[in-house]
């Protein structure tokens, strides 16, 4: 059996997350806003790169990571530090195989699994963070659905047949929390901003099922966890209408 397990380091994550706060919320530049747009609402707007742990873990994981794109929009109101928003973000991962046995009629027999995922992640968060500094690190809670597109193919080994399967995009609940950073690089003088960032975010999920039938009638299948990491990097852009 084939071991894959990812390790996330997130307790360095969480201790260069508190430092960084810590010297946000001791004397970091501000924006310098109006008053108006300290007052008024504030509009967001995120573009981003994404990267992608595979789903599954231990062996039914993929080997390598995924890549897609994501936006998001969201809006805050003045000096309260919350910002609430949806986003919508694509990721393919690439064909990976592994060995594991897999129910055929019932029962645990040993097969070759080749997986080729594509994902969309549909997610409303809620962040906070501080709106007018230069430097804003924000922590947030995510809760959405996927939906989950796979193409899969079961060899049996030491046995004879093979089957493909193609899983139809089906919605799956995703629960979780993230951490990043904005860092301030441009602005203009009605108080639009445009930020550096970098996140990670943590999703869990429900379990999925791959299932396939050989020619001689018999129906293999398998399931495999939909629990992943996503790491963001991109420019967003905060404004006041």
């Amino acid at each position: 059996m084939i071991e894959c397990r990812r390790r996330i380091p997130w307790r360095a994550l969480v201790v260069s997350f508190v430092l960084g706060f810590s010297g946000v919320a001791f004397g970091a530049p501000s924006e310098k806003p109006t008053a108006e747009a300290r007052e008024g609402f504030r509009g967001h707007f995120a573009l981003h790169a994404v990267t992608a742990e595979p789903f599954g873990t231990g062996s039914h994981a993929l080997d390598r990571w995924g890549y897609g794109l994501g936006f998001s929009l969201g809006a805050g109101y003045g000096r309260i530090p919350v910002t609430l928003g949806v986003d919508f973000v694509g990721v393919a991962w690439g064909s990976g195989g592994t060995n594991d046995p897999v129910l055929l009629n019932g029962s645990p027999v040993a097969a070759e699994i080749t997986r080729r995922d594509r994902a969309i992640f549909y997610d409303l968060w809620l962040r906070v963070e501080p709106p007018f500094f230069s430097v804003r690190p924000y922590v947030e809670g995510v809760l959405g659905v996927k939906g989950l597109y796979t193409v899969s193919s079961l060899r049996l080994i030491g046995g004879e047949g093979e089957t493909r399967a193609t899983t139809p995009e089906e919605p799956a609940s995703t629960i979780g929390f993230g951490l990043g950073l904005d860092v301030l690089f441009a602005r203009n003088a009605t108080g639009a901003a445009a930020y550096a960032s970098l996140g990670f975010r943590r999703l869990h999920g429900g379990r999925a099922a791959f299932s396939g039938a050989f020619e001689s009638g018999e129906t293999a299948h398998f399931e495999t966890s939909t629990d992943t990491t996503l790491v963001l990097a991109g420019i967003t852009a905060r404004w006041t209408p």
